[in-house]
């Protein structure tokens, strides 16, 4: 199966500001978020990320939409589901991270962040998301309360995918290997394990195969990786034609 590309990236190119909430926008700009679903599956893409990656209360809060996240998870879901139509494309609930750092807080706010994870996976299961996919994750006991959370919410009636990210020495930010979270993920009952984002295509590659271990379906979601500096300029060094190798 093909993956659709990164929505955030593609709304930053329609001329949205980055310090915008991309989630507001399946509210208050719904045809821009419809039109990049549907150019992805023009494409050919085979399933949808909904525009929910950041669609949590802990990450809404800053711009005070906080009390939001049933309506944005519900409406991103409605818009990709729109876009896939009768094509069979596939719509995956995404699910991000909340931004914090488990290991820096206390029990009661490990309670909240899982209740925050739950809140978003109940919407975006009620909305009718064909799996869960909880991607872009560095830090494993934050991976756990949402995974947790996913489960709880999906109650078997849909898939939980959990997605790493890993840094260049191929290791999560609390030092775990691909080998390690794969066997911990398919310890906590995910459905499917995967790596996106990170180093770009050659490393997501590599730690990708190093995931196959477990017998678990396995997802690579890669990047442009790491921008490299040349003559005081930043560039990206994953072009095209790179992905298409």
């Amino acid at each position: 199966m093909v993956i659709d590309g990164a929505m955030g990236t593609s709304l930053y190119e329609t001329g949205v500001r980055h310090d915008k909430c991309f989630e507001e926008l399946n509210v208050s700009k719904p045809d821009s978020v419809r039109k990049i679903h549907e150019g992805f599956v023009q494409a050919g893409a085979d399933a949808l990320e909904t525009n929910t990656f950041g669609a949590n209360r802990y990450r809404l809060q800053p711009h005070g939409l906080q009390d939001r996240v049933e309506e944005f998870n519900r409406r991103g879901v409605e818009l990709a589901r729109e876009a896939a139509g009768d094509a069979g494309v596939f719509v995956l609930g995404a699910v991000g991270p909340t931004g914090l750092l488990p290991h820096t807080i206390t029990a009661d706010e490990r309670a909240g962040i899982r209740a925050c994870f739950l809140e978003q996976c109940r919407a975006l299961c009620g909305a009718g998301v064909d799996a869960l996919i909880i991607e872009t994750f560095h830090q494993s006991e934050e991976l756990a309360l949402a995974v947790a959370a996913a489960l709880e919410a999906s109650a078997g009636a849909v898939p939980v995918v959990g997605m790493v990210s890993f840094d260049e020495r191929g290791t999560t930010s609390d030092g775990k290997r691909p080998e390690r979270m794969v066997a911990m993920l398919d310890e906590w009952g995910v459905d499917a394990v995967g790596v996106n984002c990170a180093t770009g295509p050659a490393g997501v590659y590599e730690m990708a195969t190093r995931m196959l271990s477990r017998g678990l379906p396995v997802v690579a979601i890669p990047n442009a990786g790491m921008p490299q500096q040349q003559d005081g300029r930043l560039f990206y060094m994953a072009t095209p034609e790179y992905f298409q190798m």
